[in-house]
């Protein structure tokens, strides 16, 4: 079995990195054309469970709702997190940056965010069950990570700027001590993104995932359970 991270970006390539059952790396790949590319690693890994770091979909306004915010628990302070998914909420809530993913497209509507939406469209039309918004699919699927997440739950806190020397070493740390073995010397932060996104995949078939979010919106699953509140990790 393997596990698949993607980088979703627009202005560059996305970023891609396999794992197999071991984390070990398999390859590392690049490409600007989610259409030609989510049947070739159909093809290539039809088995795989591929985490894609882009909302799954628009917001639906659930956390514009009072009797679903009410039901949050903790609920969120009255007229605050009102633009966002609940995923996002629940990151946020706990100290994690997350962007907020708008209710409809506005002609400023994010290029990378329109990828993403590219990447879910052409893995699901390749065969890979939509996870995200039905949490029940089994592999081979596709699911919604947020590689920053990722880092705060294997870390424990929150990590230096991924632009740092700081932020680069202790990613690497994070994706060494959760097993993966890869050629790390080699690899870009955006890289770095998508093996975190990876080890979430992984996780998720190997029961230490954690999800967040309703599965109307999109469920974002991390790696592992993010702390009731984040902080600063130490460093060096």
């Amino acid at each position: 079995m393997h596990f698949i991270g993607i980088d979703v970006a627009a202005a560059r390539p996305s970023d891609i990195v396999v794992l197999d059952d071991g984390l070990r790396e398999v390859e590392v790949l690049a490409s600007s054309d989610p259409a030609a590319t989510a049947p070739e690693l159909a093809t290539r890994y039809p088995e795989a469970v591929i985490a894609v770091d882009a909302s799954r979909s628009l917001s639906k306004g659930l956390m514009t709702c009072d009797g679903f915010r009410d039901a949050l628990e903790p609920p969120p302070p009255a007229g605050k997190y009102t633009k966002c998914r609940s995923a996002e909420y629940e990151l946020m809530r706990r100290g994690v940056s997350i962007y907020q993913t708008p209710r409809c497209k506005p002609p400023w509507l994010k290029a990378w965010l329109e990828e993403g939406f590219a990447w879910y469209c052409g893995l699901i039309s390749a065969g890979y069950a939509d996870y995200s918004l039905h949490p029940c699919a089994k592999p081979p699927c596709v699911i919604e990570s947020y590689p920053y997440a990722d880092f705060v739950a294997l870390l424990g806190g929150l990590p230096p700027p991924k632009s740092t020397r700081a932020g680069r070493i202790a990613r690497v740390t994070a994706l060494r001590e959760a097993g993966v073995e890869a050629d790390f010397a080699f690899m870009a932060a955006d890289e770095l993104d998508a093996t975190a996104c990876a080890v979430a995949a992984y996780r998720l078939v190997e029961g230490s995932a954690a999800n967040y979010g309703d599965p109307r919106e999109g469920v974002l699953t991390v790696a592992a359970n993010l702390p009731e509140k984040a902080r600063p990790i130490a460093t060096d």
